[in-house]
């Protein structure tokens, strides 16, 4: 077989003339496909990046007992729970939320509804918080009770810049009206679902609604991009079971909600634990169709390949009909005069593959330096109001193989009429 690629490479090499336009139209499939591939891939891990930020992790812990929302009680068990189980480079955050209708922002005469106010600890989220994209100030120093970081669609609605004094209402779980004096921290440009959001200080969103300065309502884990969350959330959900009393794995924020309704107020606190598509599972039918959209668009493209190299190595077999004549009566077995030419389609997919990455590549590079902050309706997919494109290797890998297969598919007849040729018959054609 060393032989046969060998001498598949020179013909190739020799007869790169007749390849160059078949090659480049491989090339231009593989641009077509890298750039799609590409930017969906990135549009929708920036997107579960905002939202793992916006529901406190890729998977969170809830517990549910007296109180009609989550509360967790047995921090500490929970905590251990989650650490047992977390991969290596998983961060774990404690959060405190206000979820009520009610929650305002108040600045010079105006105000804001909130859909919900976020109690974060600075220190320990400095590195998810700094993934904000922030059109003004920065994120606040650890310690710091005083700041808050507002959304562009409140700083807008309100006219807040960095440094003013904002006025944070809410209401006490007893009924009483409590408000919160904060000063604009910095201001990230999210006007989408995210976006009607503020993050406060842990102890701030307790004070409002007028319970333990140090109560947490979720326990959350951010994982690191190699770790799968629903495979992570079983294993939390088994380490919770031998601490405490836990609910079946919530696939759906619905299931959250019935569970939550069917609680026993006298009873103890049971744990749940809920996955970032869970949380996302309004939505994952739009990211279900863009999947979809790009698998269609390979598989239109890898049939093109297909036909293209059929119809060019039918062509090529049929010129080539004395040369394939003389190797045969020289003694190459038929077996051998076919994978002379599956591998030089082989040759010819991988350079075309090869070709088609690198300019995908620079189509990439290129979207991404595009300022696209002025489309809102694109803001939830894009970082700092441009595309981050993501190709994992595992796409790569698959892109290349099928490129190359589907060139081999293409040459699979051909080489089969190059291994049926009659030596005598091709030597004595002129």
């Amino acid at each position: 077989m060393t032989n046969i690629l060998r001498i598949a490479w020179r013909n190739f090499w020799r007869n790169l003339g007749r390849y160059r336009l078949l090659m480049a139209a491989l090339a231009a499939a593989v641009v077509v496909q890298v750039t799609i591939l590409g930017s969906i891939l990135g549009l929708t891990d920036t997107l579960r990046a905002k939202a793992a930020r916006y529901f406190g992790g890729h998977v969170v812990v809830l517990g549910y007992g007296a109180k009609s929302y989550s509360l967790i009680r047995e921090t500490r068990q929970v905590e251990q729970a989650l650490l047992s189980a977390a991969v290596r480079g998983a961060t774990l955050v404690r959060r405190s939320h206000y979820y009520d209708a009610d929650a305002t922002l108040f600045f010079a005469g105006n105000y804001q509804s909130q859909r919900r106010l976020i109690g974060v600890d600075w220190q320990s989220e400095q590195t998810l918080l700094r993934t904000f994209d922030l059109v003004a100030g920065k994120v606040p120093a650890g310690g710091d009770e005083s700041a808050i970081l507002v959304s562009s669609v409140a700083a807008g609605a309100l006219g807040l810049r960095v440094g003013d004094e904002v006025i944070v209402s809410g209401t006490t779980e007893t009924g009483q009206q409590d408000t919160a004096f904060l000063i604009v921290a910095g201001i990230f440009n999210d006007p989408s679902i995210f976006g009607y959001t503020s993050y406060v200080p842990f102890r701030v969103v307790n004070h409002l609604l007028g319970v333990d300065p140090d109560r947490v309502s979720e326990i959350g884990l951010f994982l690191p991009s190699h770790a799968n969350p629903n495979r992570q959330a079983r294993r939390v959900l088994a380490a919770l079971a031998e601490r405490l009393l836990v609910y079946p794995l919530f696939t759906t924020q619905a299931q959250r909600d019935r569970s939550m309704g069917e609680r026993d107020p006298n009873g103890p606190t049971r744990y749940g634990v809920i996955t970032l598509d869970a949380n996302l599972a309004e939505i994952r039918s739009l990211l279900d169709s863009l999947a979809i959209l790009a698998g269609f668009l390979i598989f239109l493209f890898l049939s093109i390949v297909v036909i293209g190299v059929a119809n060019t190595y039918s062509m090529i077999v049929y010129e080539r009909n004395q040369e394939i004549g003389t190797m045969r009566a020289l003694g190459m077995p038929r077996g051998h005069a076919a994978w002379l030419f599956l591998f030089e389609s082989l040759l010819l997919g991988a350079c075309g593959t090869a070709i088609g990455f690198g300019g995908g590549i620079l189509v990439l590079s290129g979207l991404s330096l595009l300022d696209l902050s002025a489309h809102e309706a694109l803001l939830m997919f894009l970082s700092r109001g441009r595309l981050a494109w993501s190709l994992p290797f595992g796409w790569t890998f698959g892109i290349i193989i099928a490129m190359t297969a589907a060139s081999m598919v293409g040459c699979l007849r051909s080489a089969a009429r190059a291994a049926a040729v009659a030596p005598i018959v091709a030597i004595r054609k002129e």
